[in-house]
């Protein structure tokens, strides 16, 4: 296991550890508009994620972008069945769409060339 699984497992844990949590702790309601920022906290975690995957994948599949991303979007919707099982959170077809497109666009950061 190399530095860049250890870096997409970890990331997974707390991906979970901040959608699971009960709904009353991670409420937003202090804020005027808390169901946009849930969006936007979503489309961040999961761009994140996205990077992290591509980074892990690269070198082991042909299509390691296609992969990550499909691999992060199953992930938020196996979170937002998880959400809703637990009777304290609500899986919302919104949220799993604000993981998906931070997931797509992780492709265009993931992809992108780096310096040397």
């Amino acid at each position: 296991m190399g530095k860049r699984d250890l870096a997409l497992g970890l990331w997974c844990f707390l991906v979970a550890v901040a959608l699971l949590i009960p709904g009353d702790v991670a409420s937003a309601d202090w804020l005027a508009d808390g169901a946009r920022l849930d969006k936007i906290a979503h489309f961040v975690l999961f761009l994140v994620l996205g990077i992290f995957a591509f980074r892990a994948l690269t070198g082991r599949f042909e299509h390691a972008l296609l992969l990550a991303v499909a691999l992060s979007v199953v992930y938020g919707a196996l979170l937002e069945v998880a959400q809703g099982a637990l009777g304290t959170r609500s899986a919302e077809l919104g949220d799993l769409a604000a993981d998906a497109l931070g997931s797509v666009c992780s492709v265009f950061l993931g992809h992108a060339p780096r310096r040397s």
